[in-house]
């Protein structure tokens, strides 16, 4: 969620149905409470001994693959052509383990991990 300001995140939650929990909760904080929201949630991934990697790879793509509908609708009705580079569209936990492992040279078992956190 970090690959963009907080206020696109915002403007995404306030025009779009989100629906998938916690990122449709997180999309609606302000800034600071954003990023407070995605250090409990890495806190809260790391006590389950996910590594550092994969906890980056997750906060990268869960909320693209979740709420794909909802950003691609932002898109195109806002015509913000330009932040497709930063919220590729994702239709597929594939998609998502393959973004992730170009992005942080994920492991075969960070890429099984990631891929069953998506799975949640």
């Amino acid at each position: 969620m970090r690959q963009i300001p907080a206020g696109i995140w915002n403007e995404i939650a306030q025009s779009q149905t989100l629906k998938a929990q916690p990122w449709a909760m997180i999309a609606k904080q302000e800034p600071d409470d954003l990023e407070a929201e995605l250090q409990k949630l890495e806190q809260k991934l790391d006590k389950e001994g996910v590594a550092s990697k994969v906890i980056l790879a997750y906060l990268l793509t869960a909320p693209l693959l979740m709420e794909n509908q909802a950003i691609s609708r932002f898109i195109q009705e806002t015509q913000q052509h330009g932040l497709r580079s930063s919220l590729p569209e994702l239709t597929t936990i594939s998609e998502a383990v393959d973004l992730a492992t170009a992005e942080y040279r994920l492991t075969a078992l960070h890429q099984k991990r990631l891929e069953s956190l998506l799975k949640r």
